[in-house]
């Protein structure tokens, strides 16, 4: 199915677009404002006339797929080949990335301030690893991890006061960020919590891959 994803949006209710990722940049070259709106301006129509919005549009060669949440709405372009199980599976995808976009913006989009549309752009990375589309991710949270890890050495922590420097830094990340810290710093985490007796079996369950 990777390869049949054109393009993705996450809107505000008022049409205004968070976040636009597009997987194939040579079908998709309809700007990203012009395309909210009609978005939104088509939902609007639906729950008007019909009391209810679509779930599903054809466009040509592209279907689009919609799936609302109370503050935001999910759409997905992808080529027509999405049939049965298929269109399950674009629904599935749309709301895990919309999950996930909440527990990571929800404050942001629930203040009342001016949003600043720059801090979505490195949702996109994650946006690839929940489609499966192999890309790498910085996060500020590689950061934090380096600034423990300096400090540790800096100050000389005994090997119980780092693991439990570690270990609570990766206890406060959401699943998505654990999976790409993990996959991207594994090399140096390995070693320090392979054998580290102070792990209890929650966070070695949750440490699993990492652990391996």
């Amino acid at each position: 199915m990777n390869n049949s994803l054109e393009a993705l949006w996450i809107l505000d209710k008022t049409g205004l677009c968070y976040v636009q990722r597009v997987f194939d940049k040579s079908t998709i070259t309809l700007d990203e404002n012009k395309l909210s709106g009609l978005l939104t301006a088509i939902l609007m129509f639906s729950k008007d006339v019909f009391e209810e919005s679509f779930e599903k549009l054809t466009m040509g060669g592209k279907e689009i797929f919609i799936k609302s949440f109370p503050t935001i709405t999910m759409a997905i372009a992808v080529r027509r080949e999405s049939k049965g199980k298929e269109e399950d599976k674009v629904f599935n995808l749309l709301d895990e990335i919309g999950q996930a976009f909440l527990i990571e913006y929800a404050d942001v989009i629930n203040n009342t301030a001016l949003i600043d549309l720059e801090q979505f752009q490195k949702f996109g990375g994650i946006i690839d690893q929940i489609c499966g589309i192999e890309t790498f991710i910085y996060l500020d949270e590689h950061d934090i991890l380096m600034k423990i890890l300096l400090s540790a050495e800096k100050e000389g922590y005994d090997e119980d006061k780092a693991i439990s420097e570690i270990v609570s830094f990766l206890d406060s990340l959401s699943d998505y960020k654990l999976n790409i810290i993990i996959q991207t710093t594994s090399e140096i985490l390995y070693p320090i919590l392979e054998n580290a007796s102070s792990l209890n079996s929650n966070q070695k369950k949750r440490y699993k891959k990492l652990l391996k």
